[in-house]
């Protein structure tokens, strides 16, 4: 009886202290969310609605009783700051606050969370200096604050968390030098720093960070040479450091990076002498090396034997071979008697000469265009797959191909890829669009993957530098680029596998891969995706810190997860794979009036397809129905039934029946319509939509000024 008691007492002191930790961790969240402005995004934030914060609080995560992840990133917290409560909350492990709209310094007591793995605060207003104590932070691994408005140096005791691997302060305003002690850390993976008002040199130290994959240095205000001790850096894939002060020669030791190096980046800087051609055979982009006017040699236009720059600026004259190179104009004495003589037969030799050199490119030609028929015709007998993939020409063109992956879990090459998608035979199509085909591949270790192969070899030229930013663009409700694939005459880019299928297949009845029996979802599900949809939008356009178009929303480009969750799939991609250069996307039904005339992508023009998307959501029906043989858009019969006053009519009857209000399906289907309205200027901003969705409750005309971007579209400059 009296273990029993003991027993009973123990598991009540247990209870009382799991109870008193999960009070104190409900409180530290209370104080954070009033920190925030009292959100109304955070509404489920409610202790007298759920009882503890591991029981449906948005973004909260637990691991038992102990919150040990805060994910809001893409939630609305503008105006709110971070409060000191956060560092009472000891087991985080995962800090995710960005594209919120904070505001207000980082707290210092942030520097106390043993437990935390990575802080991402990036694309929000954030000021002030950066915490200077890191020493606490001993789990810091990731830490990524790009696009604020931090002030201050970069802590020389950055280096004291042991375990950090990868630093993103790019796009905020540092100033000072990047502290030798920073590169002596050996775990440093990743630091970017680019767009700061950085100053000082690179340090010599940078050469025993032996872990270092990528370091983005470019515009800032760095002086100096590079050092030598790069040399040393054998797994270094990125190094830009474009639009500095930098001078002196490129150091002979950069010629060890060409096993490693993928992209180079030093133009605009003061540099000279000569590209080494061994780095140059692996950089040869013109543009990596430009703006430098003392540099010469390939993949530059300056012969490094020629007079310096500063003297080929004009072009010299002309100089005849018979005429001394120090008379700038021939001489009339030169065209006189035996000089004109000699001159008349060499003109005549070498009249002879070209016209059989002519005659003897015109019979190469002849056979260089026979063989290729030839060749073609004998491969056109062969099976199409196995040319296409085993061929010698093929597979050489492969081998000079770039593979590049950005999620930790896709440890294998292209070729497993490939091989596990059956060599991209039919029965791994998961879908065909305009620019490509999408293949299923079963990875080894039974993960699946995604890739997207594209129609046309020749896409846009920038295809891997802007496919490495969307890589870096995140948000719940984007399907997130996790590597590509490009060579001369293939592009593929990667992609998360997403089982459940597309919102197309769902609303129109092609839903087989749904395991669900609701397969026509309720209000409340479309609302969820409708919203998700918005504020993926609303990401992109105003909030990862670029501007970037979609140019081709539709619902077969929202994929659908398990709990009905959207990811909002190609978004920057319509340019990147179009056959021709500036051809825009025009998939009918979903494309702006205005975008089909000007042949321009423009913001209002998403606006429009999201408009459209809404409309599918509410009625129902796909943008293009066919009556009788004739084509009927879904926006004219909609608005045609608004503008009657008979909209309810065009409302698919599960909506009618799941909505809790009649008035919110009636706010719903104005605010599409406002957003499919003809004139671009009378459609709202896709922030404005994401708010109305938010409450399905708004006054204002849902009009506002288009506000100045910073950043140009598509395509950036590296990140």
């Amino acid at each position: 009886m009296q273990q029993a008691n003991s027993i009973f007492l123990i598991l009540l002191c247990v209870h009382v202290l799991v109870a008193g930790f999960i009070a104190a961790s409900e409180d530290a969240l209370l104080r954070l969310k009033h920190g925030f402005g009292n959100p109304r995004s955070l509404g489920t934030w409610n202790a007298s609605v759920n009882a503890s914060p591991c029981r449906g609080w948005e973004g909260v995560k637990c691991n038992g009783s102990s919150v040990v992840g805060l994910d809001l990133g893409g939630v609305d917290l503008r105006g709110g700051n971070i409060s000191s409560a956060i560092a009472e909350l000891t087991g985080l492990k995962i800090i995710k606050l960005h594209s919120t709209g904070l505001v207000g310094p980082i707290p210092p007591e942030i520097s106390g969370l043993r437990a935390l793995e990575e802080l991402d605060l990036s694309n929000n207003s954030l000021t002030g200096p950066l915490p200077q104590d890191w020493a606490n932070l001993t789990s810091l691994a990731i830490l990524t604050l790009t696009n604020n408005n931090i002030d201050g140096g970069i802590p020389a005791n950055l280096s004291d968390a042991p375990n950090l691997k990868k630093v993103r302060l790019e796009r905020n305003k540092l100033s000072g030098p990047i502290s030798a002690a920073i590169f002596v850390h050996k775990s440093l993976q990743s630091l970017a720093v680019e767009f700061n008002n950085i100053n000082g040199s690179i340090p010599a130290e940078i050469g025993e960070a032996v872990s270092l994959r990528s370091f983005y240095a470019g515009s800032n205000r760095l002086e100096g040479s590079i050092p030598d001790t790069i040399g040393a850096l054998s797994r270094l894939k990125h190094f830009h450091v474009d639009h500095n002060q930098l001078s002196g020669p490129l150091p002979p030791s950069i010629v060890n990076l060409t096993a490693s190096l993928l992209t180079l980046n030093v133009s605009y800087n003061n540099l000279t002498g000569q590209i080494p051609p061994a780095l140059a055979a692996k950089i040869n982009d013109t543009s990596a090396f430009v703006g430098n006017p003392f540099l010469c040699g390939f993949p530059l236009a300056v012969n490094c034997s020629s007079p310096s720059p500063a003297s080929t600026n004009k072009r010299p004259p002309e100089i005849s071979p018979e005429v001394p190179h120090d008379t700038p104009f021939p001489d009339p004495k030169f065209w006189n008697g035996k000089k004109r003589s000699s001159s008349k037969t060499k003109i005549i030799i070498e009249a002879v000469g070209s016209l059989a050199a002519f005659f003897i490119f015109m019979i190469l030609m002849w056979i260089f265009v026979f063989r290729d028929r030839e060749r073609s015709r004998h491969a056109s007998v062969s099976t199409a797959k196995v040319q296409n993939w085993f061929s010698p020409d093929i597979q050489d063109d492969r081998r000079k191909g770039r593979y590049e992956v950005f999620s930790e879990d896709l440890q294998y090459s292209y070729e497993d890829l490939v091989s596990n998608a059956g060599f991209f035979d039919t029965a791994h199509v998961l879908g065909k669009g305009r620019f490509g085909t999408v293949y299923r591949s079963h990875l080894p270790n039974g993960s699946l993957i995604a890739v997207k192969v594209f129609r046309y070899s020749h896409a846009a030229p920038s295809f891997e530098r802007d496919l490495e930013l969307l890589a870096s663009i995140k948000h719940r409700n984007l399907l997130t680029v996790k590597g590509f694939y490009v060579n001369p005459v293939e592009k593929a880019v990667f992609y998360d596998y997403i089982p459940t299928g597309t919102l197309y297949e769902v609303l129109h009845g092609r839903h087989t891969a749904l395991s669900r029996e609701d397969a026509l979802p309720s209000w409340q599900t479309r609302h969820i995706i409708a919203l998700g949809v918005a504020r993926a939008m609303t990401y992109l356009h105003r909030g990862c810190g670029y501007k970037i178009l979609h140019r081709d929303l539709k619902s077969t480009n929202v994929l659908l997860e398990a709990d009905w969750n959207p990811r909002v799939s190609d978004h920057g991609l319509a340019h990147l794979a179009s056959p021709r250069p500036g051809e825009v996307a025009e998939t009918p039904g979903y494309t702006a009036p205005e975008v089909v005339k000007s042949k321009k992508s423009t913001e209002k023009g998403d606006v429009y397809s999201f408009g459209v998307v809404l409309l599918e959501l509410l009625t129902g029906q796909e943008a293009v129905s066919y009556v009788e043989g004739n084509a009927v858009k879904l926006t004219d019969w909609v608005v045609k039934l608004h503008v009657e006053g008979r909209g309810q009519e065009a409302i698919e009857p599960i909506v009618l029946k799941t909505c809790p209000l009649q008035n919110i399906v009636d706010k719903c289907l104005n605010l599409a319509v406002l957003c499919v309205d003809s004139n671009p200027n009378h459609r709202p901003t896709m922030a404005e939509v994401a708010s109305v969705l938010e409450d399905c409750n708004y006054t204002s005309p849902l009009r506002s000024p288009d506000v100045k971007i910073e950043n140009p579209l598509l395509p950036f400059r590296d990140l």
